[in-house]
């Protein structure tokens, strides 16, 4: 009966520290839908910023050849 009951003990506690953990994680701020809204917004600007570049870059090779 003693094995028993340090059995149901000794989850209680692993329980108790899992649920302290989740409990942690589901307050620390961050929440999946604003994650995923944050790295869509940083995909677009990426793109932004590689379209600027493209842009560029052709602006450099117009120059480049028109002095040649």
């Amino acid at each position: 009966m003693t094995v028993f009951l340090f059995q149901y003990e000794q989850l209680i506690e692993e329980f108790k520290a899992v649920h302290r953990d989740s409990e942690m994680l589901k307050n620390s701020g961050y929440s999946t839908s604003e994650l995923r809204a944050d790295i869509d917004t940083m995909e677009r600007e990426k793109d932004i910023v590689v379209k600027r570049i493209e842009r560029m870059q052709q602006k450099v090779q117009n120059k480049s050849h028109s002095f040649i």
